[in-house]
């Protein structure tokens, strides 16, 4: 089964793309900047929606989600992932998949769409002790777009719903009688949390909080609220990521000093799906935000905002291309490098600076044919890209090579000219009516 299984991905990643030196051009996999190579695509995992990289024993695997189900690679060759199981779980919309640290078990979370109806979805236990065999453990009933873990052994969930599962016992979920954001008002209710390197959870809201889920998981405590002001145009917060957590020294009374240090960055997306066309000055936002003292009660502020460059329209030359919208969406940070996938833009490297929040782009990756969901970061130079329309591209990102000048930036933010909307999304508009159609008929 190894070497069939070898061979096959093999075949799949064995054709290599050397990235134009001089200029953002057409090769094998799509438009990339001088510093990115394509390696290859696995298209079996087509639509994929969502991921994540853990490390067990020592060698980082791959867990991917799609409306399919579940599938599990070895990294120990991060250019050459290795298939090692599937659980076939149709579904969605799951946008993310959380997994314990250990990589034992699964959890995937069943949107029921638009659908007013709250017990629509499902939340999805899969044991994934052995990676070669996942299989589905238990199912609770109840809707939630995104799940996060409230610890290390993922025992507690919140929801996105501002319920908590308690998930102890794996064959019998259930939801705990108190929610983690009972207490709590929301203008925008979250759409994800981020558990960071020492526990604490962020939340990716109006206004934005930090729990404290350490000490109780079934009853954390409130560290931070922070607005989030309209006039920043920050959209729906989709995302975060706080760099370095595990380093963060609390400053002393009097600390002034404007320049952040370890834990005090916030690196946060908003979504604007389904907006037609990239405005420049609205839409598609990637936000860095301050830190400083938020454990002692001072607002997390925005810093500074990247955005993709503004669409024309048909009748100057300019593509209006995107379908599932002018948005980033899921990222990762490594080493100060943030990879980030953006839908029809593909996959985008941006540098931000850690002690000001600067951000610069400094890479891409824009297929011809796709629409990017979720980069991931195997190591310092290699990446996962979860793909609607391609299932898993494979990256290779030179931090050491020359980055791409504005002009070749520019030109692959507008390289779809007369690009036609993407199979993939024409199949997410058809789960989401059926989504919906279901979810009426059950209510």
């Amino acid at each position: 089964m190894r070497r069939t299984v070898l061979l096959l991905t093999a075949l799949l990643l064995g054709a290599l793309s050397l990235s134009p030196a001089s200029r953002a051009d057409v090769g094998p996999g799509g438009f990339m900047s001088p510093n990115v190579k394509w390696l290859g695509h696995i298209p079996i995992d087509f639509p994929g929606v969502g991921g994540r990289v853990v490390t067990v024993n020592g060698s980082p695997r791959l867990y991917v989600t799609g409306m399919k189900g579940l599938s599990i690679y070895d990294l120990s060759n991060p250019t050459l992932p290795l298939l090692m199981g599937t659980a076939v779980v149709p579904h969605y919309q799951n946008e993310d998949v959380e997994v314990s640290d250990d990589g034992a078990t699964v959890f995937i979370t069943e949107d029921s769409g638009y659908s007013p109806c709250a017990t629509c979805g499902f939340l999805y236990v899969i044991d994934a002790s052995i990676p070669q065999a996942p299989i589905v453990r238990s199912v609770l009933q109840n809707t939630s777009h995104t799940v996060s873990c409230a610890d290390a052994h993922c025992e507690w969930l919140y929801a996105s719903t501002g319920q908590t599962y308690d998930v102890r016992d794996r064959a019998h979920p259930v939801i705990a009688p108190a929610g983690w954001a009972d207490g709590l008002t929301f203008r925008q209710r979250p759409h994800n949390l981020n558990r960071d390197a020492v526990g604490l959870v962020v939340t990716d809201s109006v206004p934005r909080y930090i729990v404290d889920p350490r000490t109780d998981p079934a009853h954390p405590t409130l560290v931070n609220t922070s607005p989030v002001s309209p006039d920043d145009h920050l959209a729906y917060q989709h995302g975060n990521l706080r760099p370095d957590a595990d380093r963060y020294v609390p400053r002393a009374a009097g600390d002034d000093d404007p320049a952040l240090r370890a834990g005090e960055l916030l690196l946060a997306g908003g979504e604007t799906n389904e907006t037609v066309q990239c405005d420049g000055t609205t839409n598609g936002p990637f936000a860095t935000w301050s830190m400083v003292n938020f454990d002692k009660g001072t607002a997390m502020k925005p810093l500074d905002v990247y955005r993709p460059l503004k669409n024309g329209t048909w009748d100057n030359g300019d593509p209006a291309i995107n379908v599932l919208g002018c948005s980033t969406h899921w990222f990762t940070e490594r080493g100060g490098i943030v990879a980030a996938g953006w839908f029809e833009h593909g996959t985008r490297f941006l540098k931000v600076d850690p002690t000001t929040g600067h951000i610069t782009e400094v890479g891409f990756f824009q297929p011809v044919w796709g629409s990017a969901s979720a980069a991931y970061w195997i190591n310092d130079s290699t990446v996962a890209v979860v793909d609607y329309g391609r299932g898993v591209d494979i990256l290779s990102f030179d931090r050491n090579a020359a980055t791409p000048t504005q002009a070749q930036i520019d030109q692959s933010w507008l390289a779809k000219l007369h690009a036609a909307p993407v199979a993939a999304a024409e199949a997410e508009k058809w789960a989401c009516r059926l989504a919906l159609t279901s979810g009426k008929a059950a209510a």
